[in-house]
C-alpha cells in the first residue's frame, strides 16, 4: 500500500492517510495531465487568475478589427477613433459574464482526464455565453450580418485564448516535471501520526520538498535518527535563523496542542517563513493562504503573496537588467582597468551573501577596497558609525582612491546586474547582507527581511541611503515587504535615480 493523499477530518487527526493501491510507472502525458489537474485544475492559482483576465484581450482585437473594417490600416485613425459609454458598458457586461460563468469550481476532486474535460466544456461555454451577450448588445444598432460576424470573432477569439492557455498549463507542467527545479528545504514541527503522514506526503514525486527534520517537544516516533530529531519546540527561531528552511510543516493534534501549534505559526509569521495552516482555526494579522509548492492537501501561509505578479517582477528583472548590462559594457571595462592599473589584487570583490530565505549567494561587486580589507575589519569594529549589527565607517581607511569614488556614485554595484540575471537578486529589495550582519541578530523578526528576493535599491537606499540608521532601515525593510506591489517598485527605481546622481549618503 503506498500514501496517496491526506484529507482533514476536523478534529486532533486532522490529516487522516488515504491509502491506493501503487500503480506502475506512467507515461510523460498522464504524468503531466495528473500535474495539471493538481496544480491548475483544483486550484485557485496562476492558471484561475489569468483565465479571468482573457475577455480584456479579446475583446481589444475584436474592436480593433472592426475598427479596420471600417477604417482601414490607417494607425492614426484607429488611435483617435471614438470609444463611447454604450462599448464601455458592452464590454463591461461580457467581462462579468465571463467572470461568472467560468467561476464554477469542480464539485469535488474526480479524475484528471475527466476534469480536464469538463474545463474544456467550461471554456467553450463561457465564450458562446459572452459572445452571445455582446451580440444581443449590437443587433439593435448594426445589421443582423455584421453583429453575427461580430459575436463570432469574439467567440472564436476568446476559445482560442483560453485553450491556449489550458494547453501552456499542459505544457508547464509536463516540463516542469522533465526538468524539475530545486526541492524547497522544510521542518516539520511534530513527530507523531499527523508528522509522519506529512512526512510521506512530502516525500511524493509532485511534492517538490525536502524535509530538512523534525522538531518535537518529546519525540513520539519510530526512528529520530532517520527523522532527523532536531529536539524540542522552543529551537524553532534559532533553527530558523542558522538553516535556510523554506517552509514549516505542523503536524501537532490540534486539540491536545493547540498552543504549541499557535506559537510556532507566531514564530513563522514573524520570521517570514511559510507554514502549513489549518484553515479558519487560527488567526494571524499578516500572513495570507498562497500557492506554494506544497501538496495542495497542505495549506500554506506566506509573508508575501506568490503569485503572477512575481512572474511579471522577474521579466522585468531580466529585461531590465540585461539592457542595463548591455549598456554599462564600455563603463565595466574602464572601471576594471582602472582598479586594475591603481591597487593591487583582483577587480571585483566577491562576498557570500545571506538572500532569499537566507539562503547563500556569492555577490559581486567591483572592489573598493584594499585586498586584506576583511582581515582589518576586526581593528575597526570599535569605530563602525551604523549601530545595530551592520558595519559602516565613512572614512574607511581600508577604502582606495578609485573605490572612493566608485562609491560616491554608486558604480561600484553595477556587477550586480549578474546577480540580478542569475535570479539570486532583484532590482527592488531589501540590501542583501553579509553573514558577519546576521550573524549579530539578536531577535527572530528581523530574519522576515529575507522572505523576499534582495535587490539592488530599496526604500532606506532612495531616502537616506547609508545614512539611515539601523532601526529605520529594518523598519523600511519590513514596509517595503508589508506593501509591496510592482507600482512601488517602479516609484523605487525612479527615485533611485536621483539619488545615486546626488550621491548622498553613499558609502
Amino acid at each position: 500500500m503506498a500514501l496517496g493523499q491526506i484529507a482533514p477530518d476536523g478534529d486532533a487527526d486532522f490529516l487522516r492517510p488515504v491509502l491506493v493501491e501503487p500503480q506502475e510507472e506512467a507515461s510523460w502525458f498522464t504524468k503531466a495531465l495528473e500535474k495539471t489537474w493538481r496544480q491548475h485544475l483544483r486550484r485557485n492559482g496562476n492558471y484561475a487568475r489569468l483565465r479571468r483576465l482573457l475577455p480584456v484581450p479579446a475583446l481589444g482585437l475584436v474592436w480593433m478589427g472592426a475598427m479596420h473594417s471600417s477604417i482601414g490600416w490607417n494607425f492614426h485613425a484607429l488611435v483617435n477613433s471614438s470609444i463611447t459609454l454604450r462599448h464601455l458598458l458592452l464590454g463591461a457586461g461580457a467581462v462579468l459574464l465571463w467572470q461568472l460563468l467560468s467561476a464554477s469550481r469542480l464539485k469535488a476532486a474526480t479524475k484528471p482526464w475527466t476534469d480536464l474535460q469538463t474545463e474544456a466544456a467550461l471554456l467553450v461555454r463561457s465564450s458562446i455565453g459572452s459572445a452571445l451577450f455582446v451580440y444581443l448588445g449590437v443587433v439593435r444598432h448594426l445589421i443582423p450580418v455584421a453583429s453575427v460576424e461580430l459575436s463570432t470573432w469574439l467567440a472564436g477569439v476568446l476559445l482560442a485564448e483560453s485553450l491556449l492557455l489550458l494547453l501552456g498549463a499542459f505544457l508547464v507542467a509536463g516540463l516542469s516535471g522533465r526538468y524539475p527545479v530545486r526541492p524547497r528545504l522544510a521542518l516539520i514541527v511534530g513527530s507523531g501520526r499527523i508528522a509522519m503522514a506529512l512526512r510521506r506526503l512530502a516525500e511524493t514525486s509532485h511534492a517538490g520538498l525536502e524535509i530538512f527534520g523534525c522538531l518535537d517537544d518529546q519525540y513520539t516516533g519510530f526512528n529520530a535518527e532517520k527523522d532527523n530529531y532536531l529536539g524540542k519546540l522552543a529551537l524553532l527561531p534559532e533553527i530558523l535563523k542558522a538553516h535556510p528552511i523554506e517552509m514549516v510543516l505542523i503536524g501537532l493534534p490540534v486539540k491536545s496542542r493547540y498552543a504549541e501549534i499557535e506559537r510556532a505559526i507566531a514564530v513563522c509569521e514573524s520570521i517570514g517563513v511559510e507554514c502549513q495552516y489549518m484553515r479558519d482555526i487560527f488567526s494571524t494579522s499578516r500572513m495570507t493562504l498562497q500557492q506554494s509548492s506544497a501538496p495542495e492537501e497542505i495549506a500554506v501561509l506566506g509573508d508575501v503573496p506568490r503569485d503572477v505578479r512575481h512572474w511579471i517582477k522577474r521579466a522585468l528583472d531580466i529585461a531590465i537588467a540585461g539592457s542595463l548590462f548591455l549598456a554599462a559594457l564600455p563603463v565595466l571595462v574602464l572601471i576594471a582597468l582602472a582598479i586594475k592599473l591603481t591597487s593591487a589584487g583582483p577587480i571585483f570583490f566577491v562576498q557570500e551573501r545571506y538572500g532569499y530565505n537566507r539562503r547563500r549567494f556569492r555577490m559581486f561587486k567591483f572592489r573598493t577596497m584594499v585586498v586584506d580589507a576583511e582581515k582589518r575589519q576586526a581593528e575597526l569594529e570599535s569605530a563602525n558609525e551604523a549601530g545595530g549589527p551592520v558595519f559602516k565607517l565613512k572614512a574607511d581607511p581600508r577604502i582606495t582612491q578609485v573605490g572612493a569614488i566608485l562609491r560616491r556614485t554608486s558604480l561600484d554595484e553595477l556587477p550586480q546586474l549578474i546577480n540580478v540575471l542569475r535570479g539570486e537578486m532583484s532590482l527592488v529589495g531589501p540590501r542583501p547582507l553579509p553573514l558577519r550582519d546576521v550573524s549579530r541578530f539578536n531577535e527572530p523578526w528581523l530574519l522576515r527581511r529575507f522572505s523576499v528576493v534582495p535587490g539592488l535599491t530599496c526604500l532606506w537606499q532612495v531616502g537616506g541611503r547609508s545614512n539611515t540608521k539601523f532601526d529605520e532601515w529594518i523598519k523600511l525593510d519590513l514596509q517595503y515587504i508589508d506593501q509591496w506591489s510592482l507600482g512601488l517598485d517602479f516609484r523605487i527605481l525612479v527615485k533611485t535615480i536621483p539619488a545615486v546622481l546626488r550621491g548622498s549618503g553613499a558609502m
